[in-house]
């Protein structure tokens, strides 16, 4: 078996990986995450990327800053910090800082 098997996953579902990860502060998940690269869609296999660290939840807004924030995870903000996360608001206009 290789070392490196290829998994098909797509960048929304790491995003929301990536959400879940900050809100149960799971902070060596959430930077495996962000180190993860994966395979463009439509790049034929040349063009590799990373997960946004400002992926948004499609219902809410929210990102995984809001989530770490929410729940006191500091080691999970510190991840987040150190790959260039912003503060932005969620749809009803709340930044993580109110959190």
């Amino acid at each position: 078996m290789d070392d490196e098997e290829e998994v098909e996953i797509s960048e929304e579902a790491l995003g929301n990986e990536l959400l879940q990860c900050a809100r149960y502060g799971e902070h060596e998940e959430l930077l495996a995450i962000l180190l993860f690269e994966f395979v463009v869609p439509g790049s034929s296999g040349q063009k590799k990327g990373n997960v946004d660290v400002n992926f948004r939840d499609p219902q809410t807004g929210n990102t995984a800053l809001h989530y770490a924030a929410a729940n006191g995870h500091i080691e999970c903000i510190k991840v987040l910090i150190n790959h260039g996360v912003k503060i932005l608001c969620n749809k009803e206009g709340s930044s993580p800082i109110h959190w």
